[in-house]
């Protein structure tokens, strides 16, 4: 008997624990952030058309008002997500960063080669926009090109998204440049005076 109603005050107590949290966090999500990262990119299949993009979600996990004015703390996340293109239904999205797995900002699309949605989350990535499943990352890239391993700078600003061409201008840890194309994966070095050249030119 003694355990009987240990085991039900267990139970009446967790309750009352779970719908305390609930409480709080319905609370606190009033206060929660949610806004996409322009630019977004459109994608096309079988005459469905989706928007993909990349979403910064801040979590409230505090809120203090004073003077009028509210302070809160937030945990961010960044996920990729796609829309419908047409009524703007969300279709899925997927969790990708924390913001403190994030060194170096800004965070941001690049472009579309190969059919894939190439962005910059702290490093670069690549996904297939229709399921968002990750078609490459610095791991990925370096497997393909031993000259690249450990020499892929974490700042956005060493990676060039070329549209003529959706190849992506890669300056390494070295100095040294190369031309990533996004169909193979595969790194070209280049000279820096092809570089300066126009496409004519070059």
């Amino acid at each position: 008997m003694v355990k009987k109603y240990t085991f039900r005050g267990v139970l009446i107590l967790a309750a009352v624990i779970a719908g305390f949290i609930f409480l709080l966090r319905g609370c606190m999500s009033r206060y929660d952030e949610r806004s996409a990262i322009t630019p977004v990119l459109f994608f096309e299949k079988a005459d469905k058309g989706i928007v993909f993009s990349i979403i910064k979600y801040g979590k409230a996990t505090s809120y203090k008002r004073s003077g009028g004015s509210t302070f809160k703390s937030l945990s961010t996340n960044y996920f990729v997500q796609t829309n419908d293109a047409e009524t703007g239904e969300l279709i899925a999205n997927k969790k990708i960063k924390h913001n403190s797995d994030v060194k170096f900002h800004p965070i941001t699309v690049m472009g579309t080669g190969n059919g894939n949605a190439w962005v910059f989350i702290g490093e670069l990535l690549a996904f297939d926009p229709f399921t968002l499943e990750k078609t490459a990352d610095r791991e990925m890239i370096e497997a393909k090109n031993p000259q690249l391993k450990g020499k892929m700078p974490g700042e956005k600003n060493y990676y060039e998204y070329n549209d003529a061409n959706d190849e992506i201008l890669i300056t390494a840890t070295d100095g040294m440049k190369y031309t990533l194309s996004t169909t193979s994966l595969l790194a070209t070095a280049i000279d820096e005076d092809d570089i300066a050249k126009s496409p004519a030119e070059a």
